[in-house]
């Protein structure tokens, strides 16, 4: 696939998205639309990521969110509430860990 049509098909998509959930966040022209969906229509987001997109997302323009990151007790979460963040008990910053908490089942 071409770079510039894989492109144009994850702006579609976070465009189009009732609900936003990026895993692996640190692309710019996918950043630029998450803060446009996020600050215009309040679309609500999940990321799963590194310290990079708790940056972007405690900027203010965001306020419907759930960041996770790897803590020292296994995750901690930050939210627009709370933004200094929580701790959570489980490594559900990684994906597999974060699937199977969510939904139930391994991955």
């Amino acid at each position: 696939m071409h770079v510039s049509t894989s492109l144009s098909l994850s702006s579609n998509a976070v465009r189009d998205a009732e609900f936003a959930s990026i895993c692996g966040f640190n692309d710019e022209h996918l950043q630029t639309k998450l803060i446009e969906r996020c600050d215009r229509d309040s679309v609500p987001l999940v990321v799963i990521t590194t310290t990079s997109a708790r940056t972007f997302l405690g900027g203010g323009r965001c306020r419907r969110y759930l960041a996770i990151e790897e803590g020292t007790m296994g995750a901690r979460a930050y939210m627009h509430d709370v933004p200094n963040g929580f701790d959570v008990d489980q490594p559900i910053w990684r994906l597999d860990r974060f699937l199977n908490e969510m939904t139930g089942v391994s991955a």
